[in-house]
């Protein structure tokens, strides 16, 4: 999986979002969707995290994958 843009959320401000939302755009090579949940997410430099992701579509490459972090 290739994360492929991670952006700002601009929303109201709510006292139980984090102070900086944002959301990470993840690309999947894979034809296969995976179901939305809890993904144990490793790259270079960084420790390992479980992520909770959701598929929201798809292109010519591959399945969309969003990660929100409110």
């Amino acid at each position: 999986m290739d994360l492929i843009q991670v952006a700002k959320k601009t929303l109201k401000r709510n006292v139980h979002l984090r102070e900086n939302p944002f959301t990470l755009v993840f690309r999947s090579a894979l034809k296969v969707i995976l179901p939305q949940g809890m993904y144990r997410m490793a790259t270079t430099g960084f420790e390992p995290q479980m992520i909770f992701i959701t598929a929201v579509g798809a292109d010519a490459d591959g399945i969309i994958y969003h990660a929100v972090f409110d």
